[in-house]
């Protein structure tokens, strides 16, 4: 198994090095990309281990455990995107799901506060004037 770590990528980066990367889903697609020479293959959790074991070409785990060459996490699930399952290795920076979900609730509470502020100042002055100031010119 090739380990590869950031600074590997970093460095294939600041050297303008091309980086291919593929994902293979079986073993006989795994044999061909790394017959073809990728740099980089991207494994899930069902294979991430036997595969790595049979390839010379580092693997990425996605969720695939410690078995591979390097790991991966997703965006959503490091923002706390995500609802439901979480990994074990986990760890949320920030929980953006939460609110989203209570945006649209304050968004709602939020314009009807303006609404009966507005009408309590309108109240003193024509419709008209209170809601189309250029209307009474």
């Amino acid at each position: 198994m090739n380990n590869i770590t950031p600074d590997t990528i970093r460095n294939w980066k600041e050297t303008r090095r091309r980086i291919s990367a593929l994902t293979a889903y079986d073993f006989p697609t795994a044999r061909l990309l790394d017959e073809a020479g990728i740099d980089l293959l991207l494994v899930g959790d069902s294979l991430g281990m036997k595969i790595t074991q049979s390839v010379t070409i580092p693997t990425i785990g996605i969720g695939a455990g410690p078995d591979t060459s390097g790991q991966v996490l997703v965006c959503q699930d490091v923002l706390g995107l995500s609802y439901g399952f979480k990994p074990k290795f986990l760890r949320t920076y920030a929980n953006i799901f939460e609110t989203i979900r209570h945006a649209p609730t304050s968004t709602r509470a939020n314009a009807r506060a303006i609404t009966c502020v507005a009408l309590r100042r309108s109240s003193s002055t024509s419709f008209s004037s209170a809601r189309w100031p250029l209307a009474s010119s």
